[in-house]
């Protein structure tokens, strides 16, 4: 006879093997929330990275639009080199034009000044012939020479 204060070992075993099979079925549980939270994480953390390389490589195809677009720096020196020599070459165009320039009016003021004392020169030649002829109509009138 067994006394109900004693268990027999059958069911001693059985109810240990219960409390550890719900632990397990416990500890399953919490295990496959685990896995689902692990899950969730990496698509998550996938999908994070996607965006990050997509926008990556956004940026890539915006640098080699860039590229195409802008020039080198030494292509872009020697434009800039080419243009400052063909400005230094029409600087001594223009150096040169306004020296040809100042030597033709030179001469136009030397002739305007040559012809106004020619000018000059004529006029006073009129006035003294024409005072010689007063001077001489007057001393021939004075002595009646040309008087009836």
């Amino acid at each position: 006879m067994v006394d109900q204060d004693t268990v027999s070992l059958k069911e001693f075993f059985e109810e240990k093997f219960k409390g550890i099979e719900e632990k397990i079925k416990a500890q399953g549980d919490h295990t496959s929330l685990r896995f689902d939270s692990l899950d969730v994480a990496l698509t998550l953390a996938r999908e994070d990275a996607n965006e990050k390389y997509d926008h990556l490589n956004k940026l890539r195809q915006d640098v080699e639009i860039d590229r195409g677009v802008l020039q080198r720096k030494d292509t872009c020196k020697q434009q800039v080199e080419s243009i400052e020599n063909k400005i230094e070459d029409v600087k001594k165009e223009i150096s040169i034009l306004r020296e040809a320039k100042s030597q033709i009016e030179g001469r136009d003021v030397e002739k305007r000044d040559d012809r106004t004392q020619s000018n000059w020169s004529t006029g006073l030649m009129v006035v003294a012939i024409m005072s010689g002829i007063s001077i001489i109509i007057m001393v021939l009138h004075l002595f009646g020479v040309g008087s009836p």
